[in-house]
């Protein structure tokens, strides 16, 4: 009964979810100059992404100071947050191209591609920028492309889904793994997937606007879910764990004692 709850839950933050999403894909559709100006590189929606994926790397950082309990008896959860610090802070580094136009850094020529967004080959980056997810390698490759959809997904999507499996929530919570709300799960999913369909049916977007402009707004969405999650974890810095996994305590147990 408890499993089925949790997923009409689910249901219905990605009801609200999908309600949004649909609105930017019409509005996209209806202007789609405006969109792309928005969408471009620098632009609004970029630049609020990434500055979500820094205020969430200070701010997990924040939340491993403030609270006592995560550094005295909450190991695992120390752990993780700090995973998710280094993962906030790696993607604002990766998306300002670690400070290549902020220092006017110029990428060596041997690295360069002639023609913009066109593979050259694996050691050239497709922007001509100083970071890692633009080089050829990482362009080309099926795997790596897989790695980044999973690190886009696995906080906002995969986890807390998993959750709705009961030995699954209850080994989260034994090495208190900290997992967004539901609230904030819609951010994390939506603009992927729709993405992603843009990209698998390029006809639809055809002639109106380009697929990376929506990517840019996925990047950003993401990086909007990340400081949220940062922010909620901060706000119950005292009390996170408890307030998290109060109800679940009674589960585990009675795990035990079966």
């Amino acid at each position: 009964m408890k499993e089925k709850s949790e997923f009409n839950k689910i249901l219905f933050w990605y009801g609200i979810s999908a309600i949004f999403y649909v609105f930017v894909v019409v509005f996209a559709f209806n202007h789609p100059i405006f969109f792309s100006n928005l969408t471009n590189e620098d632009g609004l929606i970029e630049t609020t992404g990434t500055i979500g994926f820094l205020l969430a790397s200070i701010l997990f950082t924040v939340f491993t100071i403030k609270s006592k309990e995560l550094r005295e008896q909450k190991k695992g959860a120390y752990f993780f947050i700090i995973c998710w610090a280094l993962v906030a802070f790696i993607a604002f580094g990766e998306e300002i191209s670690w400070g290549q136009r902020i220092f006017n850094v110029q990428l060596p020529e041997q690295y360069q591609v002639k023609e913009f967004r066109h593979f050259e080959g694996p050691m050239q980056n497709v922007q001509n920028e100083t970071n890692i997810h633009n080089m050829g390698f990482f362009e080309s490759s099926f795997i790596a492309k897989r790695f980044q959809s999973l690190l886009q997904m696995l906080p906002f999507f995969l986890l807390p889904l998993l959750t709705l499996i009961k030995k699954v929530r209850v080994f989260f919570h034994k090495i208190y793994l900290p997992i967004p709300s539901l609230q904030l799960i819609m951010w994390g999913a939506g603009s992927w997937f729709i993405g992603k369909t843009f990209r698998f049916f390029p006809s639809l977007i055809e002639g109106t606007f380009d697929y990376n402009r929506f990517n840019e707004f996925t990047e950003a969405t993401i990086g909007i879910s990340f400081m949220l999650f940062s922010i909620e974890c901060l706000i119950h810095s005292t009390d996170f764990f408890k307030y998290r996994y109060k109800k679940q305590q009674a589960v585990e147990s009675k795990v035990l004692v079966k």
